[in-house]
């Protein structure tokens, strides 16, 4: 039995005043019952009902019932009857009304940085990936228009894409080790695909839910829906949300650490043959890829998570081995060569250009870190510096 009444735990929700205890009994309770999960996501898409909740709870409702009591007691005792009655109609006509009336879906609104991230992305040719659809792939660079920019490989890679109104089923994009891609869902949801990403989904979002599939990292920009709730299905587990912004990494052989990191909103992370956790804006979930159940919550910075959605690389206490190990993906580079192996544990924190020039981001790393970097086709030796 729950030590709290779950509106009181979801009133801290709401409020800013969540604890790890009300999250420990928020799980218990939607991991309880269907109708139970249901109701809180419905509560959580709801931006009006927040603002009502916010006002209501601003009100010393005890306060002015007494100052209106005591100068109408007689008279509001004559009319209680059909106060109450009219009262009750007002508000059922005028709650059907503003319920039918709202939008169902609400798209994301990207920010100016965001959108110009995109723009630079397409002019640097970085925003590419491969479209599979019934068995057939094709190249797309601006998934707005996927019949005018898609093109023919020395793969036999189709340069003609059909138009999506008139396909059914499944899609997917893969990402290469050098290339990212933006891309919008059915329900208007945006997705930010990073390097060496396989993404799957629905061309068109049909039944109760909205149910993607993930292995590699995304950033997604969830469109708003009281009546479908959105799923990331990863290998690890499935990212359940009630729209929001969040970043998804998945783990692999390669890359131990899986992550989701929560913007803003609300998600909740299940491990496979595992129980859901919730988790805060500003919180990030990590689970090891050979055991998913065992998952850790700590708050972190946002800033590394959100940044490569404007253009930025942001590394922090990075040593040079993990911060070449990016770069060497993204610029094509065929191998890294430290002279000295104490180089590879410099640390460096810092920001870089994700659409810049090698040129200029060899030259910040060499500032920052007071070494030498030195290109030799596409390979890159790595120094101490001479003095």
């Amino acid at each position: 039995m729950l030590k709290k009444d779950i509106n009181d735990i979801l009133s801290n929700l709401l409020c800013g005043n969540f604890t790890e205890d009300d999250n420990q009994q928020l799980e218990a309770w939607l991991n309880s019952s269907h109708e139970n999960r249901q109701r809180y996501e419905e509560l959580m898409n709801s931006d009006d009902l927040l603002d009502k909740y916010h006002l209501f709870h601003s009100i010393d409702k005890d306060a002015a019932w007494r100052r209106f009591h005591s100068r109408k007691k007689s008279y509001f005792d004559k009319l209680r009857p059909w106060l109450r009655t009219a009262a009750i109609l007002i508000f059922v006509v005028m709650g059907s009304y503003w319920y039918l009336s709202r939008p169902t879906i609400i798209p994301p609104t990207l920010s100016k940085e965001v959108l110009s991230a995109i723009t630079q992305s397409e002019l640097n040719g970085r925003n590419e990936a491969i479209l599979t659809i019934n068995g057939r792939e094709y190249v797309v660079t601006n998934f707005a228009n996927t019949q005018d920019n898609a093109y023919e490989t020395n793969d036999g890679i189709s340069s003609f894409v059909p138009s999506l109104e008139d396909i059914k089923g499944d899609a997917m994009l893969v990402t290469r080790h050098d290339k990212e891609f933006w891309m919008t869902l059915d329900d208007g949801t945006r997705v930010h695909l990073n390097y060496n990403t396989a993404f799957t989904y629905p061309v068109h979002f049909e039944g109760k839910t909205r149910e993607v599939e993930l292995s590699g990292e995304a950033f997604f920009f969830v469109a708003k829906d009281q009546k479908r709730p959105f799923i990331v299905h990863t290998p690890q587990g499935d990212v359940r949300v009630y729209g929001t912004e969040f970043d998804v990494k998945t783990s692999s052989p390669d890359r131990e650490q899986g992550t989701v990191v929560l913007v803003s909103g609300s998600v909740g992370f299940t491990p496979k043959g595992g129980m859901e956790t919730v988790i805060k804006p500003g919180q990030e979930i990590s689970y090891n890829h050979n055991n998913p159940s065992s998952i850790t919550v700590r708050n972190v910075d946002i800033t590394p998570y959100t940044a490569w959605n404007t253009g930025v690389f942001v590394f922090e206490n990075s040593t040079l081995q993990q911060l070449m190990s990016v770069l060497a993906q993204w610029y094509s580079i065929d191998e890294v060569i430290f002279e000295d192996e104490k180089l590879r544990n410099i640390h460096f924190t810092g920001s870089l250009e994700r659409y810049g020039d090698i040129t200029n981001v060899i030259q910040a790393i060499t500032s920052v870190c007071d070494i030498e970097m030195i290109r030799q086709e596409k390979d890159i030796v790595i120094r101490e510096k001479q003095r």
